[in-house]
């Protein structure tokens, strides 16, 4: 017999799916896990990610409620509210560490929090436009951002200092990563480009190019540095 569920109107839920959901099949002797219900009463708008911890044991999401929240993955409890961005949440990640998350929102800034204590560690607030992504490098010293306003960049969570912008796509830059030596950054833009970039850590002292991994030519990108 099935059993229903009551949903509160009003109410976003986050679902979360444990063991493999890719068969169509279970293996022989293999048990599907249940759908595990994380929030009946957390977020109050549209979920816009999702992500685990390192370690497995905690998932951090982020919301058009101008919110992101942690949770307890065995149990399904809330563990932390952060709350302090003026807009919607697009994107939150956690550090190597899992000590910190990164956070990107609507409102033209990315913050970093201390997880353990749920309190702003830092504010990046150089970009002109709406954060779509942010993601710390292998080591945690560094966060990259990616904006509408066409650029991407690196920060310093530890000071919130800004040490690169790379520009060159025509367009908002949807997310950006580091490579899992921290020594590139990848970008992804409307413009139906995605471009490398060399070492972060060289260019605080020249200009180099970006490489776009489509179409035919190499562009020109400018570094610019925090003060």
């Amino acid at each position: 017999m099935r059993r229903k569920t009551r949903v509160a109107p009003g109410r976003c839920y986050l679902v979360l799916l444990f063991g493999c959901a890719a068969a169509a099949h279970p293996v022989r002797g293999q048990t599907p896990e249940p759908l595990r219900l994380v929030t009946p009463e957390g977020h109050t708008g549209s979920v816009t990610s999702a992500g685990f911890s390192h370690d497995g044991r905690w998932v951090v999401t982020a919301s058009k409620d101008r919110t992101a929240r942690v949770w307890e993955v065995a149990t399904g409890r809330e563990v932390m509210l952060l709350r302090g961005h003026t807009k919607g949440v697009t994107a939150a990640a956690f550090s190597p560490d899992d000590q910190w998350v990164v956070t990107a929102s609507l409102d033209d800034t990315a913050r970093v929090w201390d997880v353990t204590k749920g309190r702003v560690i830092a504010v990046f607030a150089g970009h002109t436009a709406a954060v779509n992504a942010a993601a710390f490098s292998p080591d945690g010293h560094q966060v990259v951002t990616a904006s509408n306003d066409g650029t991407a960049r690196v920060w310093e969570p530890a000071t919130g200092r800004e040490v690169a912008a790379f520009r060159g796509h025509k367009g908002p830059v949807n997310s950006a990563a580091f490579s899992p030596d921290g020594r590139r950054v990848v970008t992804a833009g409307n413009d139906s480009t995605a471009r490398r970039t060399v070492s972060t850590a060289s260019r605080r002292s020249r200009s180099s190019a970006t490489d776009p991994l489509a179409g035919r030519t190499r562009s020109r990108s400018s570094v610019s540095r925090g003060t």
